[in-house]
């Protein structure tokens, strides 16, 4: 009976650390935690499978249900338009077109025109504003002849 534990415990450590690969739990001395589950599963009384394996097995989704497409070889399962008909397109699209380019095109002005606000220019503002109260350095062109 302690053996078929130390088995299952090695097992399941096994797939713990297959199944995850974080470097916390490598870590941990993997006979401190065969140890652990051995000793837990004595403890319980338990022989049976582990509950990590069967939740690896069993794949479960947030909406309830498999959600598998088989696929049909046309781009985006969309059959293509008979000759001389055009493509109707979904609601959808418009929106979806203005919505990205106009939002790109918006993005590239704003960063066209945005203010600089880095400590170069600031720098470089602040210098000619004290120069100038001062009255010290001001570029004067020669005078033409």
């Amino acid at each position: 009976m302690k053996a078929e534990c130390v088995a299952l415990a090695i097992q399941e450590v096994l797939m713990v650390v297959i199944a995850s690969q974080s470097r916390s739990l490598h870590n941990i001395k993997l006979t401190e935690m065969v140890t652990r589950i051995a000793a837990s599963r004595l403890a319980n009384g338990t022989l049976r499978q582990p509950a990590l394996r069967q939740s690896l097995i069993v794949k479960r989704n947030a909406s309830g249900g498999g959600g598998y497409n088989e696929p049909t070889g046309y781009l985006f399962a969309e059959k293509p338009t008979p000759p001389g008909q055009k493509r109707q397109k979904g609601d959808w699209e418009n929106i979806w077109y203005f919505g990205m380019f106009g939002g790109l095109a918006l993005g590239a002005v704003l960063y066209i025109y945005k203010p600089k606000e880095d400590i170069g220019s600031w720098a470089e503002k602040e210098a000619r504003k004290r120069l100038d109260e001062r009255g010290e350095w001001r570029y004067k062109p020669a005078a033409s002849n």
